[in-house]
């Protein structure tokens, strides 16, 4: 979503593993050549299995396994002595030095709130992830959106250089929220956004993707799963690409979805960087909206994006935005895989990864799948 309103609505509906590996058999040479299912190593961090979503599309180059379980995340992200094992940049105090990928800040700001990012053990499942924490006694601001984002982002912002950015990508995260918060303790739009997203880097104009994005508002206003969506700007019409809070528009494929439970959440986007670009949406490999794979639409309803030269960063965050949340907001994030293309490093179109054949096709669902490969 824009990073100030509440999530909204979407239909969502089912494309199948089996379909996704069909599409993806026969499909992947032009720009990958590398099957689904097979292990490659990655950029930074360990080896990853490529999906099949990233196989048919050709983007099989494994730009980052954020793999979050892994000892290089062992200190916490705040390290204002510059520690040896820092990881993380929060406030400038580790810009220039090599290695370090994550920088403070969300969508076109610096950090001014709380680093509290640290690595630790889900109760839930035992699995080590990255948390995410956004606690109500701190000082944030109230009413001050994007300010109170506690979030981490692969670009510096404060000397104003990159450490990852992709043109067309695929990237897919597993996370999860702890707790929903009743509305006697969270007004509405208090709990977020907590989410994993695709943004612009600054100076450029494109399309943000929010793979995924929760509010801890409980969905039923007392208890369980609360709020999520998965947003593409303008391209599905304003709303959407898929959520959970309305009955009149569910989440389909995926049985009894709760964000308080851990999901996979992807975003597929493609181009052949001249007529339009593509984005497909999924949870746990169901392609989400009821048309399928959209054009992406980034500034306005009925404008797509044709900045074809657009780099985007990557960033994930947890957030009271209004800073009026009654309870701590608990974001775990098990990883975030990066996909794209060998050259994707590249200055203008030839780092763009672009494809040249748009391939569609309508599954049984009725839905568009539409990629360019």
């Amino acid at each position: 979503m824009l990073r100030t309103t509440l999530v909204s609505i979407v239909i969502a509906l089912l494309w199948s593993a089996a379909d996704h590996l069909v599409a993806a058999q026969g499909q992947s040479v032009r720009r990958g050549g590398v099957p689904a299912s097979q292990q490659v190593t990655c950029d930074i961090g360990p080896p990853a299995t490529v999906p099949i979503e990233a196989a048919a599309a050709g983007l099989t180059h494994c730009v980052a396994n954020f793999d979050f379980s892994q000892p290089t995340y062992a200190v916490p992200a705040y390290n204002p002595t510059r520690v040896a094992s820092s990881w993380a940049n929060c406030f400038g105090e580790n810009s220039g030095i090599a290695g370090i990928v994550w920088h403070g800040g969300s969508g076109g700001i610096p950090a001014v709130s709380p680093c509290d990012i640290k690595q630790k053990v889900d109760p839930l499942d035992g699995s080590t992830v990255m948390n995410l924490e956004w606690r109500p006694e701190k000082p944030f601001q109230k009413g001050g959106g994007q300010a109170n984002q506690v979030s981490l982002m692969t670009y510096d912002q404060y000397v104003g250089t990159p450490s990852v950015t992709i043109g067309n990508y695929y990237v897919e995260t597993i996370n999860r929220i702890e707790a929903s918060c009743p509305s006697s303790a969270c007004p509405a739009n208090a709990g977020g956004p907590n989410d994993v997203y695709i943004y612009p880097t600054p100076g450029s104009y494109g399309t943000e993707i929010d793979i995924q994005e929760f509010q801890t508002n409980a969905l039923n206003g007392s208890s369980g799963t609360g709020v999520a969506a998965g947003n593409c700007a303008f391209s599905n019409g304003g709303n959407p690409c898929w959520s959970n809070w309305q009955s009149t528009n569910p989440i389909t494929g995926v049985s009894n979805y709760s964000n308080l439970d851990y999901h996979t959440y992807g975003a597929l986007s493609t181009s052949d960087g001249k007529t339009d670009k593509r984005v497909c949406m999924y949870i746990d490999d169901v392609l989400q909206v009821t048309k399928g794979c959209l054009i992406e639409q980034g500034g306005a309803v009925g404008q797509p994006d044709t900045n074809f030269l657009t780099r985007n960063m990557i960033i994930m965050g947890a957030s009271s935005n209004q800073g009026n949340a009654g309870q701590p907001i608990e974001f775990d994030v098990k990883n975030i895989i990066v996909w794209s293309c060998a050259n994707y490093r590249q200055a203008g179109a030839p780092g763009m990864c672009n494809g040249t054949i748009l391939s569609t096709s309508t599954l049984p669902t009725g839905q568009t799948l539409a990629y360019y490969h």
